[in-house]
């Protein structure tokens, strides 16, 4: 084969090459826009399905949008709220643990606290429980339900003056439900 010929060679396997690199980059465009598109309606059908209560479809629905999308934090928040309510609480506390890893600057972040929290609280881990709710009150602290949980925590534990302090600042935020244990309690007041 001639110089010639192989310079023509060349040119043209370069030809095919960056034609085949734009055809794969095209490709995965499509891809991307299709898997974006199937992650939004695996999540909104988990929505649905946690709303319906179809558990098993919604952690399903939910574990195919992270296997697409796993840096999502929603996706394992979802999965999360899902697993609290089908009361398998070790899984949940995972899911919320990995969306906090996630994007620890999360503007909902407190939301994973407060139901992770409530998982750990379930397992009865209430100091570790407590921790979970003092995040989520420190990032939101006109949260009434944090306080009257992590006061539920605290009592727990025997820390009934602390409680009383978290029902009465529950209360004062508007939690009305505070008032039952507050009577309960009064004597640590």
């Amino acid at each position: 084969m001639s110089e010639q010929q192989k310079n023509k060679l060349a040119k043209r396997e370069t030809a095919f090459i960056e034609k085949v690199s734009v055809q794969i980059g095209l490709a995965n465009k499509l891809l991307n826009r299709m898997s974006k598109n199937l992650v939004k309606e695996y999540y909104t059908k988990a929505l649905a399905d946690l709303k319906n209560k179809n558990y098993d479809s919604a952690i399903l629905l939910s574990t195919s949008a992270i296997a697409l999308e796993p840096t999502n934090p929603a996706y394992f928040y979802l999965r999360g709220i899902t697993r609290k309510e089908f009361q398998h609480y070790n899984n949940a506390i995972e899911d919320f643990t990995k969306a906090i890893e996630i994007n620890p600057k999360d503007t909902v972040i407190y939301l994973y606290y407060f139901e992770r929290a409530i998982c750990k609280h379930h397992l009865s881990e209430f100091k570790s429980s407590i921790v979970d709710y003092d995040h989520a009150i420190k990032m939101f602290p006109q949260w009434a339900l944090a306080y009257y949980n992590r006061g539920l925590a605290k009592s727990e534990i025997h820390d009934f003056k602390n409680a009383c302090h978290d029902w009465l600042k529950a209360k004062e935020l508007g939690y009305n439900g505070s008032d039952k244990m507050l009577n309960k309690y009064h004597n640590y007041i």
